[in-house]
């Protein structure tokens, strides 16, 4: 699972979740998702633009 955010300050926050809440099986990604390649096909995307 990816999230994907361009706001410095939400990746932030987003890394520190992932190590308080035990994300394992989540990858923070700081990047625009509009030019973020993916690695493999999405099965479901969600936005919020």
């Amino acid at each position: 699972m990816f999230a994907v955010e361009k706001n410095p300050n939400a990746v932030i926050t987003l890394r520190n979740m992932k190590v308080s809440e035990k994300w394992d099986n989540v990858t923070i990604v700081s990047s625009d998702m509009r030019v973020w390649k993916a690695p493999e096909p999405a099965d479901i995307m969600v936005s919020e633009l």
